[in-house]
């Protein structure tokens, strides 16, 4: 028998839907547990560890958002999907930033999607908690050295976006890369500029190496440039002798989530003043979950791109094909651009262009390489 590590919880008031559920689930070596309501479900969780909780929104009582808000409070380490039947942008974002899920599933939602969404959240999880793990173990002064040989070799890849319709490239995103041993992954480097109070000189480096290789670049194309939390706070990025603002190129920030965002007046005040300087603003991972939606509604930025996760084997997905066009339409009324990102095979980006998503990114149409020299 199966070494059963993984404990999942569906919370419903439909027997029938439960039923169905769990039948798919426990082909995996997963532990599925039932609760008929948000109470029965606290209850448990109480008594037993779980891993997953799959919640229906609509149930009588307390609603499925006000049972994953307890348990991220009370549970933060638990994976938390919503079931919902919500189709505007604004009433799903006000719904799962209450509870900072992982995903909504639209329903109807057949059982191997919410499998699937389970295993990729999972994933997910797992090479989060693996990440936090090696950089608790790090050694400082060992860190430091790595990071000054990774800013010496230090480059910068150009990945191509296109224009669903016709295949030319619209811009390029500009991504860090470095062939330090230990370094070489993104989330690396800038977790071990973070560690050392370096990000500064990570952030300096970057947009260095990049103003160097903007001449060679197409006349005509957009540079897509990543910014977070602390980068949006730093004066130099509104400074009137910053190079950036002064090229003739069109600029787009995308902001990223490396650090949280809190969005308030000043946060807001500050996208003006960059809007004001003639940048114009993009926001990540939209559809990966109560993150990517606060920044569209609160933003309301000139370009979204649509998760990877949720573009991967859209042909296939019925459910990530509604929510898409949900997301498109949403965008297409607001005077907003989609882009969506991780297009990988022929069946995503046939699928990604029937839904109406203008722009297109990934591995398909080019990885990110050494495009442009000095």
């Amino acid at each position: 028998m199966a070494n059963i590590e993984t404990t999942v919880m569906l919370v419903d008031d439909d027997p029938e839907v439960t039923r169905s559920l769990r039948r798919r689930l426990r082909r995996r070596p997963w532990d599925v547990i039932v609760a008929s309501s948000a109470e029965e479900a606290l209850a448990q969780l109480a008594k037993v560890p779980v891993d997953v909780v799959v919640s229906d929104e609509h149930m009588p009582g307390m609603k499925g958002v006000e049972l994953l808000s307890r348990v991220r409070d009370e549970y933060p380490s638990t994976l938390r999907i919503l079931l919902s039947g919500l189709v505007t942008i604004d009433a799903a974002a006000k719904a799962v930033n209450t509870a900072e899920i992982y995903r909504f599933l639209l329903k109807p939602c057949p059982a191997e999607e919410v499998e699937l969404t389970i295993t990729e959240g999972l994933e997910h999880r797992a090479t989060r908690e693996d990440f936090d793990t090696w950089r608790t173990s790090l050694d400082h002064e060992q860190l430091g050295v790595n990071l000054d040989a990774a800013l010496q070799s230090l480059w910068i890849g150009f990945q191509p976006i296109v224009r669903s319709t016709s295949g030319e490239v619209f811009a390029y995103e500009a991504l860090a890369r470095s062939d330090t041993q230990g370094l070489e992954n993104p989330m690396a480097l800038f977790a071990a500029a973070d560690t050392l109070k370096r990000s500064g000189e990570l952030r300096s480096r970057i947009q260095e190496t990049v103003l160097r290789r903007l001449p060679s670049m197409p006349g005509d194309s957009v540079l897509f440039m990543n910014v977070d939390a602390t980068d949006l706070e730093e004066r130099e990025l509104y400074a009137e002798d910053n190079p950036l603002v002064h090229t003739t190129r069109d600029i787009v920030l995308e902001i990223t989530e490396r650090q949280s965002l809190t969005f308030d007046q000043e946060l807001l005040g500050r996208l003006a003043s960059l809007r004001d300087l003639g940048y114009r603003v993009a926001v990540d991972d939209l559809g990966s979950g109560f993150s990517g939606l606060n920044s569209l509604v609160s933003i309301m930025p000139d370009f979204v791109k649509l998760d990877r996760e949720l573009m991967c084997r859209i042909d296939k997905s019925p459910t990530k094909q509604r929510l898409v066009k949900a997301l498109t339409l949403f965008c297409e009324h607001s005077n907003i651009e989609v882009i969506a990102e991780g297009i990988e095979t022929t069946g995503e980006r046939d699928t990604a262009v029937e839904l109406g998503c203008p722009l297109l990114q990934g591995f398909f149409f080019g990885k990110a390489e050494r495009r442009f020299t000095d």
